[in-house]
């Protein structure tokens, strides 16, 4: 099934059917719809810049532990 675009928009409260907007309000409909598609977007990438920012503190955590001697055990 096709997404189908929303034939009206409610803002504060009061419903609109996008089929009766000017061009204007068509221009600036799709405009905060691209924002909104470019926030989700970003969102996204930025998850994954966090998730591996926190890879490299954890590697560049482990290369900076002091080295544990080999135990010897005396038989």
């Amino acid at each position: 099934m096709e997404d189908q675009e929303p034939r009206s928009i409610t803002i504060d409260g009061v419903e609109h059917g996008i089929d009766t907007f000017d061009e204007t309000q068509k221009y600036l409909l799709a405009q905060v719809q691209d924002l909104v598609k470019k926030g989700g977007t970003l969102k996204f990438q930025i998850d994954q810049i966090e998730v591996a920012r926190q890879f490299f503190i954890e590697k560049l955590a482990d290369t900076l532990k002091p080295e544990k001697e080999p135990e010897v055990i005396d038989a």
